[in-house]
């Protein structure tokens, strides 16, 4: 399954962004707090538990805010939250995934998520790159309106790719 690896390997780029940043200013504490954080949430999503990865997500989140205050590179926070967020996301979907009628199904499935999650994920990687580069000072009021314009814009471009039905074929009835 591709989902599953998908996830290791975005819990590793996650906990390696982060204990880059903390290495960097030489915080060795923070090296190793991170480290742990991530074998525990390995060893709970192999041990299935359920609530492993929004606690771990949450920690990772509250650490990577943190590596900012020690004035580590931006693009590591970034790096470490998108990573974290995919394997957020992946380990709630391998769990629907599991409950697939055939293995059939099971990839289609895999196929449609992670081709969303794929594009979701560099749209956003691309938005906050930007955001990193360029520096345009705004006051509070428009700070919101812009974030608020800019999460009604991701919520419909989710929204869109989510409920994206089947289109029939030509000279298929429609279901």
């Amino acid at each position: 399954m591709i989902a599953r690896r998908l996830q290791y390997l975005a819990l590793l780029i996650a906990c390696g962004a982060l204990i880059a940043g903390y290495a960097l200013r030489g915080i060795w504490p923070g090296c190793v707090l991170v480290g742990a954080i991530g074998l525990i949430w390995v060893l709970g999503l192999v041990l299935r538990w359920q609530w492993i990865s929004s606690t771990m997500f949450l920690v990772l989140s509250i650490l990577s805010g943190l590596v900012l205050l020690v004035n580590a590179p931006s693009y590591l926070e970034v790096i470490a939250i998108t990573a974290a967020l995919i394997a957020w996301d992946l380990s709630y979907f391998i769990g629907r995934l599991e409950k697939a009628r055939t293995a059939e199904i099971a990839r289609m499935l895999e196929a449609n998520h992670l081709r969303r999650l794929a594009l979701i994920t560099v749209a956003g990687l691309v938005l906050m790159g930007a955001a990193i580069l360029l520096r345009i000072q705004l006051g509070f009021a428009g700070a919101f309106i812009l974030g608020g314009l800019a999460l009604a814009a991701l919520l419909q471009v989710v929204a869109r790719l989510g409920y994206q039905r089947e289109r029939p074929r030509p000279g298929q009835p429609p279901k």
